[in-house]
C-alpha cells in the first residue's frame, strides 16, 4: 500500500481536514498531471501515469475515513489492519436491520425484473417507492451516526500524539472497525437504492 501520508506530505493522523486535503490534491495532481508532465520531458510517459495515478489513489485512502485508519493501523504496526469481526455492540441492531432489508430488497427486486404486465409493474413500482424511502431513512440514521463518528475521530486527533502506543492501537482498531461499518452500510444501501431505480 502507497504511504498516502507521506506522499502528500501530511503527518499520520486518524482525522484530515477535507477542504485542506482536497486542495492538496488538486495542487499535486495539476502539477503531476502526464499532460503537463510530458511537455516539460522530465520522467518518461510511464513514471508520469504511475505518479498521477498514485496520487489519486492516495488521495481516496486519505479522504475515507475507514482507508486512513487502516493506513494509519498499517504504519504503527506494519500489518494489514484486521478485517471488521466484531460488530460494535452499540451498532449491533443497525447491523441487523441493514442486512435484512438489504436481502428483503434484493428478493423483491429480482422478482420485480421478472414482471412482464404492465399492471403489475405499476404496482411493483409503487412498492419501490416504499423501499426506496425505508432504505433512505436508514441511510440518514447512518449518515447521522457517521457524523458522530467524525467529531469522536476528531477528539482522538486531538490526542493523537500524546497517547501511548498500546492505547494508540487500541482507539485505532476500534475507530476502524466502526469506520468500516459505516462505510459498507452506506455502500450496500447506495446500491439498493440504485437497483431500485431501474
Amino acid at each position: 500500500m502507497i504511504d498516502a501520508f507521506s506522499l502528500f506530505s501530511i503527518d499520520p493522523h486518524p482525522w484530515i481536514d477535507q477542504d485542506k486535503l482536497k486542495s492538496k490534491f488538486l495542487k499535486l495532481s495539476e502539477s503531476h498531471h502526464p499532460d503537463r508532465v510530458r511537455l516539460t520531458s522530465s520522467p518518461t510517459a510511464v513514471q508520469a501515469d504511475q505518479i498521477y495515478a498514485d496520487i489519486n489513489a492516495a488521495f481516496g485512502v486519505l479522504k475515507s475515513h475507514r482507508d486512513r485508519l487502516a493506513l494509519l493501523w498499517e504504519l504503527e504496526t506494519g500489518e494489514k489492519a484486521p478485517s471488521t469481526a466484531n460488530i460494535p455492540e452499540d451498532l449491533t441492531a443497525l447491523f441487523l436491520e441493514v442486512g435484512q432489508v438489504c436481502v428483503e430488497v434484493a428478493r423483491f427486486n429480482t422478482e420485480r425484473l421478472k414482471l412482464t404486465s404492465p399492471i403489475l409493474k405499476a404496482q411493483a413500482f409503487g412498492e419501490s417507492l416504499v423501499w426506496t424511502q425505508r432504505l433512505q431513512e436508514i441511510q440518514s440514521r447512518v449518515s447521522d451516526l457517521e457524523l458522530v463518528f467524525a467529531s469522536d475521530l476528531i477528539a482522538l486527533d486531538q490526542q493523537w500524539k500524546s497517547l501511548e502506543s498500546t492505547t494508540r492501537r487500541e482507539n485505532l482498531l476500534r475507530f476502524h472497525f466502526r469506520a468500516s461499518c459505516l462505510q459498507r452500510w452506506k455502500d450496500q444501501l447506495r446500491e439498493r437504492i440504485s437497483q431500485l431505480a431501474f
